[in-house]
């Protein structure tokens, strides 16, 4: 068979979050090589018309989708599944629809209420859910659609003096950075992530993961971007994951794989999910982000998932090619 792996274009200049993707594409293409398959690499912009001569040039049998960002713009994350579900060609990974949706924070957080499944109270320019006066509490403004921690710094947690000090707060960073963002209640405490796959017709909930902040003294725990990407940082050093736990977590742990499972359904996610937790000092479980189509380059959370689990990322990829959108 033929697949081509779709993904942001990307140039020398880029951020090590974009550039990224050239990881992926590496571990993605070697492992669909190792199982037969006749690789081709195709960039996803929005010149459809070039990209739909591409495709039709190629005519792969199905497309393994790493699309993340159209242009660096996270909002058109949706566009690369939503031209396969009209030219009715199957890929890897969630629908345009779990796509926009999930990647949007704001519509992932209503469904989860809707879903009742925990997720922090939040504040919008325009609209406030299940708060009243922002005062005293300790918030985070976070980007509405990008991910990989993109426009988050350790000045992201902030407590608002009123509900116009958050306006401009919110105003300043979005001037500042190009695009939206919304503050989110800060939840003080562990960090987690749960990955899980569809293997034998089901989703298998992975091991999982704890962000740990090692002496991060009166700043706050938070996986900005310098704890994600720059490798130079104190942040970068000071955020350890670990997969060890004791018995006292088994339940924590057990309720977090639980809602896993949930937020895989509640979403109609397809092949494989990250789902990234807080767990505040009285134990209570918050989601943070349900991450359809994760990064799986080999030193992403997801990957490490997988090799923990007994697993090896060639054979998880060959499993997420047999879940297709069709």
């Amino acid at each position: 068979m033929k697949t081509a792996i779709l993904f942001d274009s990307v140039s020398t200049d880029d951020n090590p979050d974009e550039i990224d993707i050239l990881h992926q594409i590496s571990v993605v293409k070697s492992s669909l090589q190792h199982f037969g398959y006749e690789v081709v690499e195709i960039p996803f912009s929005e010149d459809f018309k070039t990209f739909h001569k591409e495709m039709r040039k190629e005519k792969p049998d199905f497309v393994f989708n790493l699309v993340e960002s159209v242009n660096g713009n996270g909002s058109l994350i949706h566009l690369a599944p939503e031209y396969l579900e009209k030219v009715n060609i199957p890929f890897t990974g969630s629908s345009s629809e779990a796509i926009r949706i999930t990647s949007n924070k704001l519509e992932a957080k209503k469904y989860m209420r809707k879903g009742n499944i925990p997720t922090a109270d939040w504040i919008t320019l325009s609209e406030t859910y299940f708060l009243s006066e922002p005062t005293g509490k300790k918030f985070i403004i976070k980007a509405i659609w990008e991910h990989a921690s993109k426009g988050m710094d350790k000045d992201s947690v902030v407590i608002f003096k009123d509900i116009e000090d958050m306006r401009k707060r919110i105003n300043d960073k979005q001037t500042k950075e190009g695009y939206e963002f919304f503050a989110e209640e800060f939840i003080d405490g562990r960090e987690f992530n749960i990955s899980v796959i569809r293997k034998d017709d089901k989703p298998l909930v992975l091991n999982p993961a704890e962000i740990c902040f090692i002496d991060f003294g009166d700043n706050h725990k938070i996986v900005d971007f310098k704890a994600k990407w720059d490798m130079d940082s104190i942040e970068y050093e000071s955020t350890v994951v670990s997969s060890e736990f004791t018995e006292k977590d088994n339940y924590i742990i057990n309720r977090m794989e639980e809602m896993t499972i949930k937020c895989w359904y509640l979403f109609n996610i397809k092949g494989y999910a990250r789902i990234d937790y807080r767990i505040d000092n009285d134990n209570n479980i918050y989601v943070l982000e349900v991450n359809a189509n994760p990064c799986i380059s080999p030193d992403a959370g997801f990957s490490n998932a997988c090799k923990k689990s007994g697993f090896e990322i060639k054979d998880v990829i060959s499993w997420i090619s047999q879940d297709l959108n069709r």
